[in-house]
């Protein structure tokens, strides 16, 4: 974070957080940035009106994207809870809870 961002961080920190923080950490968020947020969402009936960023082909892919990567995240603290769990058995510790 730059120090100049800090007013926009405190003004807006989801638009801050979704249209200049994240997508300077990984590019597959910036197509996000196109999304409303969910505040301006004023009542149901708009709802479609609302939601039809998420229609873009950049978000598609964004979406897909991210959830791969967190797919794979899920799968790799599952294999480091069980190599967790193997070593602490080996050292007689009890499981304090999930794998991951």
């Amino acid at each position: 974070m730059r120090a100049d961002e800090y007013d926009a961080l405190i003004e807006n920190p989801d638009g801050y957080f979704r249209r200049t923080f994240l997508p300077r950490v990984a590019t597959s968020f910036a197509p996000l940035a196109a999304v409303d947020p969910y505040c301006d969402f004023m009542e149901a009936a708009a709802l479609p009106l609302n939601i039809l960023g998420y229609a873009d082909p950049a978000v598609l892919e964004a979406v897909k994207k991210l959830s791969e990567a967190a797919l794979a995240a899920i799968e790799q603290f599952e294999t480091m809870g069980a190599m967790a769990a193997d070593v602490g058995g080996r050292l007689g510790s009890r499981p304090s809870g999930p794998a991951w």
